[in-house]
């Protein structure tokens, strides 16, 4: 699938991983503009799981800094996105089994007791 993208696909993806990674060391700021180049990739090739992914990690970095006119922006998009990919799903278009899981493990809490 990422050679006949011209493995968009795969940058796409990097984008969010990279923005993933910013947010988990606390630059916000990087890490949204790693989620906005990953945006128009994921579009042009209709990488739609990975642009509900990337919305909603946005949707929830504007809410730490504050920004709800920008979240309610990220969410709207990231519902819609929703909505048209279980409507592609629901008419066997494409098959979620078919979308990688691309999450970063979870940090334990290294509190000192």
């Amino acid at each position: 699938m990422d050679s006949l993208a011209g493995n968009r696909r795969a940058l796409g993806i990097s984008y969010y991983m990279m923005g993933m990674i910013f947010y988990a060391i606390n630059k916000k700021d990087s890490a949204l503009l790693s989620l906005k180049k990953s945006i128009p990739i994921s579009k042009s090739i209709r990488n739609l799981p990975n642009m509900i992914k990337t919305h909603e990690l946005m949707a929830k970095i504007y809410e730490e800094k504050n920004q709800l006119i920008t979240i309610n922006v990220s969410l709207k998009k990231s519902k819609r996105i929703q909505r048209q990919f279980f409507n592609l799903e629901e008419h066997g278009q494409i098959s979620r089994n078919r979308f990688p899981v691309y999450e970063l493990p979870q940090r334990k809490n290294n509190t000192v007791s």
